[in-house]
């Protein structure tokens, strides 16, 4: 069944990398397959959302307040999800 398309199977997903965490101004994603990544807060509030080809793609987070959030990346092999430290010096 589409049960492999679960958020727990794929959490830890190999071919996604995402650097540096904690970041400050930026963090790069780096891809497999043409991803849209969305990031989201605490609360559930949805901050950006990109859509990443293959590769390494650098999201700007100049506008994020420090703090923990999650990134949603979606793509032909399921959700995978990201916690995301900002923190500015």
């Amino acid at each position: 069944g589409p049960s492999h398309l679960g958020i727990n199977s794929t959490s830890d997903d190999p071919l996604i990398r995402l650097y540096p965490n904690p970041a400050t101004t930026t963090v790069t994603i780096e891809t497999a397959t043409p991803t849209t990544a969305t990031l989201i807060d605490l609360q559930g509030r949805e901050i950006g959302s990109w859509q990443l080809e293959t590769g390494k793609t650098a999201l700007d987070l100049s506008h994020c307040p420090s703090g923990a959030y999650f990134v949603r990346m979606t793509s032909l092999q399921g959700v995978t999800i990201r916690k995301l430290i900002v923190n500015k010096q």
